[in-house]
């Protein structure tokens, strides 16, 4: 595992435990699920580490739906870890979501800020 992955993978960790006990974190994946009414509602963190050791954190928001996931073996489907999406670039146009504060970071992972997993709670908490 490289060092930018290994550190996503914390971040990951750190932020789920921010959120609280409804959420899980997948290391495999790099996303933080918890169950929702009819599905579950899914955040995928996405890092890019061109320019190593800096790299870009941004998130996807999904959902995913049991009725769509029931219906997936039954006619041969894939099984998708979410049915729609978001990407964090996007936020501001969820009005659920009251969190005015950034929704990508760019961060050096030798040198991250302290306060860096409060403020990816803080986005993607509703």
């Amino acid at each position: 595992m490289s060092i930018a992955t290994q550190f996503q993978a914390n971040l990951g960790a750190e932020v789920t435990a921010l959120l609280g006990s409804k959420h899980r974190f997948f290391k495999s994946r790099m996303d933080i699920r918890a169950e929702a009414p009819q599905g579950h509602n899914v955040v995928i963190l996405s890092g890019s580490n061109k320019y190593s050791p800096f790299i870009d954190v941004a998130f996807y928001f999904g959902k995913n739906f049991a009725a769509v996931k029931a219906l997936e073996p039954k006619h041969g489907l894939h099984h998708f870890l979410y049915h729609i999406q978001k990407y964090s670039y996007n936020r501001a146009s969820f009005s659920e979501f009251s969190f005015d504060g950034p929704c990508t970071w760019s961060i050096d992972i030798n040198n991250p800020p302290s306060n860096l997993a409060q403020e990816i709670a803080a986005a993607i908490k509703p």
